[in-house]
């Protein structure tokens, strides 16, 4: 009656299911006349509402992960889980994504992990998987354990990166080896006391 076009969408749901949709498009022709244009956009709402529920899965998956992951992309940190910014001693990721990835690491170990990194990216066979200090944001030093892989981000090769905290296993590991070395020598002792 206004002669102005008319747009919307009609999804009909069924148990959350995704019954039917329609875009509807209304329009005058001419005084007295109109058209109407009904698309059936049911299999795009699906597949919006499938691709949302699979894009929410996988944010709960990272964000929740027991294990730091960091995306690295030119020498640049991308992105960063909650775990992976709670390592680095920060709160929101917005404070580690942008920065240079060796401000994370031990300045001993960034000719490793740069050595690592680049031959990586060029396709070289590298372990993926070995120790290295990293670094909190008050200075100080914890061992981890890096799972490097290549990957494709936004069109352009960087690297998908897994971070496990094994400060605990190096203490563990330490202490084994401590007592390894106090059994060689209660066993040299007692080997001198018998001779």
């Amino acid at each position: 009656t206004t002669g102005e076009s008319w747009h919307t969408e009609q999804i009909d749901y069924e148990d959350e299911r995704i019954r039917g949709a329609f875009e509807v498009f209304a329009f005058r022709t001419a005084p007295g006349t109109m058209a109407a244009l009904f698309l059936d956009i049911a299999e795009r709402k699906r597949d919006e509402k499938a691709l949302r529920e699979s894009e929410e899965q996988y944010r709960l998956l990272v964000e929740n992960a027991g294990d730091g992951i960091i995306i690295a992309q030119d020498g640049t940190v991308l992105f960063a889980n909650r775990r992976a910014t709670q390592m680095a001693g920060f709160e929101n990721p917005g404070e580690v994504t942008g920065r240079s990835m060796l401000e994370f690491i031990h300045p001993e170990d960034h000719a490793l992990v740069l050595n690592r990194h680049v031959r990586r990216l060029r396709g070289e066979a590298v372990p993926s998987t070995y120790p290295l200090r990293m670094l909190r944001k008050d200075g100080t030093s914890f061992w981890t354990q890096l799972n490097a892989v290549k990957i494709e981000w936004k069109g352009r090769t960087a690297t998908l990166n897994f971070i496990r905290d094994i400060g605990e296993q190096k203490r563990f590991e330490e202490q084994l080896a401590a007592a390894e070395r106090l059994r060689s020598i209660g066993t040299l002792a007692g080997g001198i006391a018998h001779d």
